[in-house]
């Protein structure tokens, strides 16, 4: 067998390995890939820093668009609703004056004096007046009695009020 592949063999047999030995660097060269490897872990971080805020933003702007289509969608609720009211009053408004017209028009059939004359004959049986059934009162003329104050005690109480009117 071959020296070299008896070697690989018992190097890579059981505990017995030795460590590989590190081999050093230049100093410089050291510095060099340690200040590569940071640079590496920061480009890392600031992608990942990045994407973290990208993410962020676009969550922002979905959730600023769902709030605007709320309030838009609100604001239209507000306005199909005062807009139905609205018809629904016009509705009503435009009954009303039919209803308004027709009682108008009813008034105007039934306040003619001939109408009046015949529906209190004949439904409620009256009768009209002669000249012996006419009253007249002279309403110039003084017809009250004038109490003077001496004749009314102020003064009198209840029981005093009620001994006057039964004695």
């Amino acid at each position: 067998m071959n020296k070299l592949l008896q070697k690989e063999i018992e190097y890579i047999r059981g505990n017995t390995v030795v460590s590989p030995e590190k081999t050093h660097m230049n100093p410089d060269a050291e510095r060099e890939y340690e200040r590569l490897k940071k640079a590496k872990r920061d480009r890392k971080l600031r992608k990942k820093l990045r994407k973290k805020e990208i993410k962020k933003s676009y969550t922002q702007i979905i959730i600023m668009t769902f709030v605007v289509g709320m309030i838009v969608i609100y604001g239209d609720n507000r306005i199909y609703k005062a807009q139905s009211q609205l018809n629904t009053l016009k509705r009503s408004i435009s009954t009303i004056e039919n209803e308004n017209e027709a009682l108008k028009v009813d008034i105007l059939k039934s306040s003619s004096i001939s109408d009046i004359r015949s529906a209190a004959e004949n439904k409620l049986k009256m009768v009209s007046p002669t000249q012996n059934d006419v009253v007249s009162i002279d309403l110039e003329k003084n017809n009250f009695k004038i109490v003077s104050e001496n004749s009314i005690n102020k003064n009198d109480g209840i029981l005093a009020k009620i001994k006057r009117l039964f004695f």
